[in-house]
């Protein structure tokens, strides 16, 4: 196709009128738009007009929906991988109202109403609570099977218990980090100071006929050294006539007196300022009808007052080897055991991740099928004898990690 094209040459010049009229562009430019808008309208009329199909406009939609989604998730602020993963096991403090367990008493009266408590079973939770023993070659340790924290504002709380059976009271001692057992004395001692805090009754003296082979001797006592005998104005004192010297009889005594040596036996001083006589004697009331009747009126009342001071005795030792719950803070029945009772020597444990890569622990939590739970060093743990239940690890980064059915460890998250 062969185009013609007419090219001119020698234009005049143009006139200034024509130059001014070009010279507001902005003017042009709206012209020229207008001159457009008027063109392409033109021809859009002329068009035959074609539908869009109802997928494409729908799938457009959905499309720029999907895309406004990800693009709001996108400028989001993010929250980090390390706030998602922290882990807290130990439970809120719930009022002990609302709280079946831990079954607490009070040794007197009501449980404090401001008491708030939680029991902590789980060995994580036990861990982080920082409760845990740590294994040792060697020594004791205690075997907690009962942990609380308890919370209150009384003053002089006593709280037991009552299914501890033959377990032992502990309080964990923040200061050296373990549990210290509640001190408790001597069985001895314990049952000197109950003896002397409920003194026993004296039981009444029963009244006798005076025998043919007893020798009488009348001796004033003295009320404050004899309280319960001197009452009897009848009261004799006697000693067999076979332990009796006949010279004694003789003999101007200046001072006679009774002395007493426990509370059925006494004896009989005889004293002047050449010689001192002492003399087993035993004291005696003479049988008659009022003697009688009155013992049998002291005798019940000796009877009653026994009763209730061997009731108090009996409460008092209870009370002396249950050790009580004094105070807020962290408390564990259990008992004590030795490492090497329970700890195994040829045992080694291999930690690799889910990858077969070797794992650098710091520390490990353990769980035996029997109940033990403690932690030992990640470098050559101590491991236990019985059958393992759960074995958890902590590296540097603190994340923790829990011993999987094939042996590697999982990473379960960031301990709190």
């Amino acid at each position: 196709m062969n185009n013609n094209y007419k090219i001119e040459r020698d234009l005049p010049p143009l006139s200034s009128e024509k130059i001014a009229q070009y010279q507001d562009f902005d003017a042009l430019m709206g012209q020229f738009e207008a001159q457009t808008e008027q063109t392409d309208r033109t021809q859009k009329e002329l068009e035959p007009k074609a539908k869009t199909p109802a997928a494409i406009r729908y799938g457009l939609g959905a499309g720029m929906a999907v895309l406004l989604a990800i693009l709001t998730w996108w400028m989001l602020p993010k929250t980090t991988e390390t706030s998602e993963e922290l882990l807290n096991f130990l439970p809120a403090y719930e009022n002990y109202e609302e709280q079946a367990p831990p079954k607490l008493q009070a040794v007197d009266g009501d449980l404090p109403k401001d008491l708030r408590c939680r029991s902590i079973q789980e060995p994580l939770a036990i861990y982080q609570a920082e409760l845990l023993p740590l294994a040792q070659k060697e020594g004791n340790f205690v075997w907690p099977k009962a942990i609380w924290q308890l919370q209150t504002n009384a003053a002089d709380l006593q709280l037991e218990w009552p299914e501890k059976g033959s377990l032992q009271l502990f309080n964990f001692d923040a200061a050296s980090k373990s549990w210290e057992p509640m001190a408790s004395q001597e069985p001895e001692a314990v049952a000197a100071q109950i003896e002397k805090n409920f003194p026993l009754p004296k039981k009444p003296l029963a009244p006798e006929k005076l025998k043919d082979n007893m020798q009488v001797f009348n001796v004033d006592l003295n009320a404050a050294d004899f309280p319960t005998l001197a009452q009897y104005k009848e009261l004799l004192w006697v000693a067999p006539k076979s332990k009796i010297n006949g010279d004694w009889f003789d003999v101007n005594w200046t001072d006679i007196s009774i002395q007493k040596q426990d509370e059925l036996h006494y004896q009989l001083e005889l004293k002047n300022k050449d010689q001192k006589l002492q003399l087993a004697v035993q004291p005696l009331i003479p049988y008659t009808q009022a003697s009688q009747a009155r013992y049998q009126k002291e005798l019940a009342q000796y009877e009653k007052a026994l009763a209730e001071q061997e009731a108090k005795r009996a409460e008092a030792l209870k009370a002396a080897e249950s050790a009580a719950i004094q105070e807020s803070g962290s408390w564990a029945y259990g008992q004590t055991a030795q490492w090497q009772k329970v700890l195994a020597s040829d045992k080694t444990l291999d930690t690799q991740n889910e990858n077969g890569e070797k794992l650098a622990l710091k520390e490990l939590i353990i769980e035996t099928e029997d109940g033990l739970v403690y932690r030992s060093a990640g470098q050559n743990p101590l491991l236990p004898k019985a059958k393992l239940k759960n074995i958890w690890g902590l590296d540097a980064q603190n994340q923790l990690w829990q011993q999987q059915a094939n042996g590697q460890f999982k990473a379960i998250g960031k301990l709190k």
